[in-house]
């Protein structure tokens, strides 16, 4: 060990200088009886163990009967087969130490908060820490040597290897979201950030991932982009609410007190129909605002939870002539409304005082919207368990930009003009529709008219939302 060189002994060929060479030969060779015990050895063989040209220790043999059993031969052998041991004993110590550094690396990468993966330039896994294995769903000694192709979608093994290949050819590092289905099915957005690794060379042996689950990172922030969207829209209600009330309140308050300020000062003096007619314009203003308080106050209860559905039965022929009726006295005759209904219509089961909301609305505005005189037209059907009720005019019909907000509060049609209105009794149509489980569908064209087709499930059994 000390010389690192091959040494044969026997009792007639021992030669050593050094007194602590000469004591261990003498012991082995059991010529110092008081230091050795059992038989003598007759010869001794030993051989260097080397590494890298370090003796890392000895291999010997040694012999009690024949004093010339091993030779030079012997020795020769002894040093290939030492080199051999040396050669395993080094494959040993290097598995040991890889596996020593492979369980610490896994420790290490365990303690990432995020999902760490190691992928050779093949694609093929060779560490995953126990987050990355979670969020794909395939156990740490399953994944290793698989590929994405083996553990994703095609498509996204795909996109994942295209990137793998660009990464590495261009050697730098990068960063970039995915997109994927987790092991419970729901979709995980996870932002990545991918490094080449390279050898002691410089040449790239593969890439080191590391991910973070961003998904609720995601959510939150859409959650306030909607928080924020609703803000606007809570200050352009508001915005539109103000000039509402500016304009729909003022305009019939200010003519209001001025037609009662005239009776207050020269009621003497105006003759029957003056007073009749300063009477009728206060009580044809004050309906208007009652109808926009009463339009106002629904959709308050709407947004409240607070409005109740309750059905009773109807005969939806009566219900509707009446509702003309009301329409055409409350526009004072302005368009002629006619009813059509199919024949043997069935009794329907509905909640009265919502149907009346819409139908009186969608009158209301055929009338508004048309020329003096128009006719308005109200057809009601029926197809299976639904009434089918057509509300029909020929006045100057709707804009197509203007009907992606026509159910949207205080939106109005941008050829109005001077028309009045609040912009809120679509939005109670189509609340009250919402709780009766009906719809709407609207075709319009601009100086053609306008049709609103509703279809409400009122002849079945089941009628309540």
């Amino acid at each position: 060990f000390r010389t690192g060189e091959s040494l044969l002994v026997d009792r007639h060929r021992y030669r050593v200088e050094g007194r602590g060479g000469e004591a261990v030969v003498r012991e082995l060779l059991g010529l110092d009886i008081e230091c050795g015990s059992g038989t003598p050895a007759t010869v001794w063989l030993g051989v260097p163990l080397k590494l890298r040209g370090r003796t890392i220790g000895v291999m010997a043999v040694q012999e009690y009967r024949d004093p010339v059993a091993y030779t030079e031969k012997e020795q020769r052998m002894l040093s290939f087969i030492a080199a051999q041991a040396a050669l395993a004993i080094e494959r040993k110590r290097a598995e040991d130490d890889f596996r020593q550094r492979h369980r610490e690396l896994n420790t290490l990468l365990d303690s990432l908060p995020g999902e760490a993966f190691f992928k050779d330039t093949a694609g093929r896994y060779r560490l995953a820490n126990r987050h990355f294995c979670a969020a794909v769903g395939v156990p740490a000694d399953q994944l290793i040597g698989l590929t994405d192709f083996e553990v994703f979608p095609a498509e996204l093994a795909g996109r994942l290897r295209a990137a793998d290949v660009d990464l590495l050819a261009a050697g730098r590092p990068e960063q970039f979201d995915e997109v994927r289905t987790g092991p419970d099915g729901g979709v995980r957005h996870t932002q990545v950030v991918r490094v080449p690794l390279r050898d002691a060379a410089g040449a790239v042996v593969g890439l080191i991932g590391l991910g973070f689950d961003i998904t609720e990172r995601m959510r939150a922030e859409e959650e306030l982009r909607r928080a924020l969207a609703r803000e606007q829209e809570l200050g352009r209600l508001k915005s539109n609410f103000t000039a509402l009330v500016s304009h729909e309140f003022r305009t019939p308050l200010g003519i209001i007190a001025s037609s009662a300020e005239i009776l207050r000062d020269y009621f003497d003096r105006l003759d029957i129909a003056e007073r009749r007619e300063h009477l009728s314009t206060i009580h044809k203003h004050t309906v208007r605002m009652g109808n926009l308080m009463e339009e106002v106050l629904l959709l308050s209860r709407f947004d409240a939870g607070r409005t109740e559905f309750q059905t009773e039965e109807i005969d939806l022929g009566r219900f509707c002539r009446r509702i003309a009726e009301d329409v055409e006295a409350g526009t004072a005759g302005r368009c002629p409304v006619t009813v059509a209904v199919a024949p043997e219509l069935p009794v329907a089961v509905a909640d009265e005082r919502l149907l009346r909301h819409v139908l009186t609305n969608l009158l209301a505005n055929a009338v508004k919207y048309s020329d003096p005189g128009s006719p308005v037209e109200l057809e009601v059907g029926v197809t299976g368990d639904e009434a089918v009720f057509e509300v029909r005019d020929r006045g100057i019909g709707i804009p197509e930009d203007d009907l992606a907000g026509l159910f949207e509060a205080f939106q109005r049609g941008s050829n109005v003009g001077h028309r009045p209105g609040t912009g809120l009794g679509l939005v109670v149509v189509k609340r009250c529709l919402d709780l009766h489980r009906g719809r709407i569908t609207v075709e319009s064209a601009v100086g053609r008219g306008t049709t609103m087709r509703v279809a409400v499930p009122v002849f079945g059994s089941e009628t309540s939302p």
